[in-house]
């Protein structure tokens, strides 16, 4: 943006909200500990906050990737195998993450 350092201290709220992404990119850019990343292309949102891992200046084969946009097969308590194909993240349940799991490892 021409404008961001006057948008981004247009209020103190503004201000401080900047700091705070900062500082959490700084963050997560900074951590020795292992990195699993989780994300689907088909959420704007999620696909632009991995991108914006690599702004931070992280080493792509520093991390684990989980990229979830062709979905994941489950398998329900019955036994039944379905495909997932999650628009988010937040679609989906922890007990599917463990069932892929365990189906890959089987």
């Amino acid at each position: 943006m021409e404008d961001e350092a006057a948008y981004m201290t247009q209020s103190p709220e503004a201000e401080m909200f900047w700091n705070r992404v900062k500082d959490f990119w700084k963050q997560v850019s900074e951590t020795e500990a292992e990195m699993i990343i989780w994300f689907t292309r088909r959420s704007v949102i999620e696909y632009t906050g991995f991108l914006e891992l690599f702004s931070w200046g992280k080493n792509p084969s520093e991390l684990l990737v989980v990229d979830l946009t062709e979905g994941l097969d489950i398998v329900h308590e019955n036994g039944k195998l379905e495909r997932v194909v999650p628009i988010s993240l937040e679609e989906l349940r922890p007990e599917w993450l463990l069932s892929g799991k365990k189906r890959q490892g089987a």
